[in-house]
């Protein structure tokens, strides 16, 4: 969507086609540019850390970090303990001061009012201890307005992520997945 061009295999299939971290470069409004990572979902599958975001090898290659997007299909059902660990996880490592939080929630072909989804389940999302500064409701269906529509939402969103974003150095996020390797936080999210 962001890329403007078939960049990530996708469609509706149970298994998952990203299995390492693959970065894009996307335009995201004249003269601004960001490299979007797109990595294995956190679906609880059963795949190992190393198999769902080999973390180290992700940072060895990148600078900083501005922005965490984590998309939700409304098709996959109700966001369970297994979505919102990822949160807790990833936003413990990633999550600093600085550092937006959104989220992009797919599905929402049939509505007209895909933001009213927001609306309806902000109060849940929160309840269940998961803090977004931003987010973005749209259909991720290929075609017709209303895909076009979304990617300009989707965009508008990154861009109020940038705006704010102070990012965090990849040494300091290296330094705090070193700390953690006793207590292998991420195996037991995915092991």
């Amino acid at each position: 969507m962001l890329v403007g061009q078939d960049s990530a295999r996708t469609d509706g299939s149970a298994s998952a086609y990203t299995s390492t971290a693959t970065p894009y470069d996307a335009l995201i409004q004249d003269g601004i540019t960001a490299k979007i990572w797109d990595t294995p979902g956190l679906d609880g599958t059963g795949r190992t850390a190393a198999d769902l975001w080999n973390v180290p090898a992700i940072l060895s290659d990148i600078n900083e970090i501005s922005v965490i997007i984590f998309c939700h299909g409304t098709m996959c059902g109700r966001i369970n303990k297994d979505v919102v660990e990822a949160f807790r996880i990833l936003t413990s490592f990633f999550g600093k001061e600085g550092v937006s939080v959104a989220l992009v929630v797919t599905g929402l072909e049939l509505r007209e009012n895909k933001e009213a989804w927001w609306s309806e389940n902000q109060a849940h999302i929160k309840a269940m201890g998961m803090n977004f500064d931003h987010h973005a409701c749209i259909t991720s269906i290929k075609g017709g307005q209303a895909y076009e529509d979304s990617a300009d939402v989707v965009r508008a969103m990154l861009l109020r992520c940038l705006a704010e974003a102070k990012p965090a150095r990849a040494l300091d996020i290296k330094r705090r997945i070193q700390q953690d390797s006793q207590t292998s936080c991420l195996s037991r999210l995915f092991g």
